[in-house]
C-alpha cells in the first residue's frame, strides 16, 4: 500500500515539475536586454537571424529579422510601453509588447532595446504568459495578479489530484480484492480500502457544491 502511494506521488511530482510546455525554453530569443548575451543558448551568426540566441545554432536559419531590427522601452508614466521602433511589419516582425511590460519602473524601462519577433514566436525569455498576468508552467498559466483566480486554479488542480488519487486506490483496493485468494484478511482489507476510496471521492465532490454553496452563493465570496 506504501509502495503505491509513493509511486503515486512521485509521478504527480514529476508530472508538475519536469514537464513543460513547448514554448518555454525552446527556439529562438531575443538577447539579455541588459547585457546584450545569450544567457542560454548560442548566438547567431551573421545571416539569418543575425542578433538573435538560439537553442542550436542550426536554429538560427528559421529565423528572418532583416537588419536585425529592434525596438525600445519608454516609461508612460505608469506603465512600460513600446517606444520607438524601426520594425517592419512588410517583413512579418512586429514590437514584442511583453517584453517592456517586465520593467515596473522608469529607471529599469528607459532605453531597454528588444528585438523585433514575429507574431505568434515563442520567446524563452520570457516566462511570463496573458500579457504578464501569470507564469508558465508544465500545469499551465498560473494567474499571479489576481487572488482570486489564483486560489480558483490552485483548488482545480487538487481537486483533479485528489480524484486521481481516490482512482487509484479504487483500482489497487479491487486488485487486493481479486488476488486475496481466501484470505479473509487481505479481503477485509481490500474491502475497507475500496469503502474509504470511494466515500472519500464522494465527500470531495459534494464539497465542491458546498464550497460553492456556502462560501459564493451565501457569503458572497470571490464576487466582484
Amino acid at each position: 500500500m506504501k509502495k503505491v502511494l509513493l509511486v503515486s506521488a512521485l509521478f504527480l511530482l514529476a508530472l508538475v515539475f519536469f514537464l513543460h510546455p513547448g514554448n518555454v525554453g525552446a527556439g529562438c530569443f531575443p538577447p539579455n536586454p541588459n547585457t546584450g548575451l545569450c544567457d542560454s543558448g548560442a548566438a547567431c551568426p551573421p545571416g539569418s537571424g543575425f542578433g538573435f540566441c538560439c537553442d542550436n545554432i542550426s536554429e538560427c536559419g528559421g529565423v528572418v529579422n532583416p537588419g536585425n531590427q529592434q525596438f525600445g522601452c519608454s516609461w508612460s508614466g505608469s506603465s512600460c510601453v513600446v517606444g520607438v521602433s524601426n520594425c517592419d511589419p512588410t517583413t512579418g516582425y512586429l514590437p514584442d509588447p511583453s517584453f517592456c511590460a517586465k520593467f515596473s519602473s522608469a529607471a529599469s524601462c528607459n532605453g531597454k532595446m528588444g528585438s523585433c519577433i514575429a507574431p505568434g514566436s515563442p520567446n524563452a525569455n520570457d516566462p511570463t504568459c496573458k500579457n504578464g498576468t501569470g507564469i508558465n508552467t508544465a500545469i499551465g498559466c498560473i494567474p499571479i495578479t489576481d487572488p482570486n483566480l489564483f486560489i480558483g486554479f490552485i483548488l482545480r488542480w487538487a481537486i483533479g489530484i485528489g480524484g486521481g488519487i481516490a482512482f487509484l486506490l479504487i483500482v489497487y483496493s479491487a486488485f487486493m480484492i481479486m488476488t486475496s485468494q481466501g484470505n479473509p484478511e487481505r479481503l477485509k482489507a481490500g474491502q475497507e480500502l475500496l469503502t474509504s476510496a470511494i466515500a472519500g471521492l464522494i465527500m470531495l465532490i459534494f464539497s465542491v457544491f458546498i464550497l460553492n454553496i456556502i462560501g459564493v452563493n451565501i457569503l458572497g465570496i470571490f464576487k466582484q
